[in-house]
């Protein structure tokens, strides 16, 4: 049987560890206090922690106590005429020990409203002539005693904030990705190789979880720790390091867990170290010795994972580009080129986004939020900048420092050092002679980072994962700000049909022109073979094939 931490149970004033069936194992002051009896007692069974139990509302006895006395005397006629029937019928609900969480709002608030009616001594001094007055029946039918009104209203006051608090975190919750926290050093890496059965593990978890590596190693080990997990094959999406090496690496794991939890589900920590263990596990989280893992282990995890990755992008060329992972291209570009300050190459900036501005028809219409890159940028993933998405045509790279991005009142800004290579050379040429106007960028939308309106015409984005941006010269042109999930070429391998015909087709289509014959087969064929399963289809396809749906009126 799990043991959970809750602040409601009526046998505790602070925070209670009990069993499931709210037998109370200790009383505590502090929420962290419970939390640590909550999981030594279940690390001792051997058992998962239970974690916080959501709101109880077991009514205490005064406050059954106080709203049957109010029925009593509002049947004699001494509640007055404010009283309205509602009142009266959760005064009978809580005189029966029951109580819904909007009550509790509500007589929190209207306690605290009203408060001032005990000033009047027929409202709270029994011995008056007047007592009960309309005030005091009030009180009573809102379950608070108003001759000792104090444990009631404490009582509501402390259930109003544990519902408030249960609340933003079952919002943040939903939002929320789960995550595996993963150390290096012992974990994934040992004498500077790769502890293959555990990276195998990782990788395993990478597919359903958002894998965060955090290690004790100091930041001036970034370049190193990156080229040592690139060369083990560590599959992961972000990576923190300690910036304070005076704090030992235990506590700075415990800290650092905390401020993940704040936004994140954390559903597993696997490290080496038993004092980092622990003080995962004083945070409620699950934790994992490496040392105990076997190779050709698969982990399993009971909780399901609200985090569903798509399938990592593979940037060879843009028709490797799978499913989930979008593109979205801003033309008329006002490049900026100037000469780099090192003398090699050449400097450009850019938009590769602009917030707030609507999409053409996709067919629904798409906005970008102020702030939907925040996360990717703060996090230390390698973002790559290429030339129309080829990854052979690598630009600049975030680890490198020759791509800079930054979001700012306008959008996604770009700023790169191009290479003096035959890419960066041709590209520059292009730019200077004005023949490229056009940025796009890869990503994918994790759960709850996107909000659809009810008939499903709009969407806005609202939380991107970025993966890469790239200068986009080639064929088509889309106007102003318009999107693509797949290029021509990608269509082309995935249905059989021929690239350049499929081109003309949807170029002659969006230049309004009236379709050949057999354009508009080739069309329907497209979308035949395009359309998804209802119940199978990944969003990205359906949304193409939605897209594509509406050429088969043409």
């Amino acid at each position: 049987m799990p043991y959970f931490i809750s602040n409601t149970n009526p046998d505790c004033d602070g925070w209670a560890v009990e069993k499931e069936d709210g037998e109370v194992m200790g009383c505590h002051q502090n929420k962290q206090d419970a939390i640590d009896q909550m999981v030594a007692i279940s690390l001792d069974e051997d058992m998962e922690p239970g974690g916080e139990r959501a709101v109880e509302l077991n009514l205490p006895t005064y406050i059954q106590d106080a709203a049957t006395k109010g029925l009593e005397y509002n049947a004699e006629g001494l509640g007055g005429d404010g009283l309205v029937e509602r009142t009266i019928r959760e005064a009978r609900e809580m005189a029966n020990g029951n109580i819904s969480e909007d009550k509790v709002i509500r007589a929190n608030a209207w306690g605290q409203r009203h408060l001032v009616d005990l000033d009047a001594p027929k409202n709270s001094d029994p011995n008056n002539d007047e007592f009960p007055g309309a005030g005091a029946v009030a009180f009573y039918l809102w379950g608070i005693n108003p001759l000792d009104p104090e444990p009631a209203m404490t009582w509501f006051a402390r259930k109003a904030e544990a519902i408030k608090n249960d609340e933003e975190t079952s919002q943040r919750n939903s939002n929320a990705e789960d995550v595996v926290i993963v150390d290096i050093d012992g974990t994934l890496i040992a004498g500077g190789q790769g502890i293959q059965k555990n990276v195998d593990y990782v990788n395993a978890l990478w597919e359903k979880y958002y894998i965060y590596i955090v290690t004790g190693r100091g930041e001036d080990e970034e370049d190193a720790t990156v080229a040592q997990l690139e060369e083990a094959g560590v599959r992961y999406d972000d990576i923190e390091f300690n910036e304070d090496l005076s704090i030992p690496s235990p506590e700075y794991k415990g800290n650092k867990a905390a401020d993940i939890l704040s936004e994140q589900n954390v559903v597993l920590a696997i490290d080496n170290d038993p004092a980092s263990r622990r003080a995962y596990s004083n945070q409620g989280i699950k934790t994992l010795d490496p040392k105990t893992i076997k190779t050709g282990d698969m982990p399993v995890l009971r909780q399901a994972p609200a985090f569903h990755r798509s399938p990592e992008p593979a940037f060879d060329n843009v028709s490797g580009m799978t499913d989930q992972v979008e593109t979205r291209r801003i033309t008329f570009n006002e490049f900026e080129l100037r000469a780099a300050p090192q003398g090699n190459g050449m400097t450009f900036s850019g938009y590769a986004a602009v917030f707030n501005s609507d999409s053409e028809p996709l067919p629904f219409i798409e906005r970008i939020a102020p702030g939907a890159f925040a996360k990717s940028l703060k996090s230390r993933n390698n973002i790559r900048m290429y030339m129309n998405h080829d990854s052979s045509m690598l630009l600049a790279t975030t680890r490198a420092k020759t791509l800079r991005l930054q979001e700012d009142s306008k959008g996604l800004l770009v700023d790169a050092d191009l290479p003096d290579t035959t890419v960066g050379r041709d590209l520059s040429v292009l730019m200077q002679r004005k023949d490229v106007d056009s940025m796009s960028f890869g990503f994918t939308v994790p759960q709850g980072g996107d909000r659809w309106s009810d008939d499903g015409t709009r969407r806005e984005l609202k939380q991107i994962r970025l993966f890469e941006v790239s200068v986009v010269t080639g064929f088509p042109a889309y106007a102003a700000t318009s999107a693509s999930v797949r290029s021509f070429d990608a269509l082309a391998t995935r249905t059989g049909v021929d690239a350049d015909q499929l081109a003309s087709a949807i170029l002659a289509l969006e230049s309004g022109q009236t379709l050949a014959p057999d354009h508009a087969a080739l069309l329907r064929e497209t979308v035949a073979k395009l359309e998804p399963q209802p119940q199978a289809a990944p969003a990205s396809v359906g949304v193409l094939a939605k897209h594509l749906e509406l050429l088969k009126n043409f």
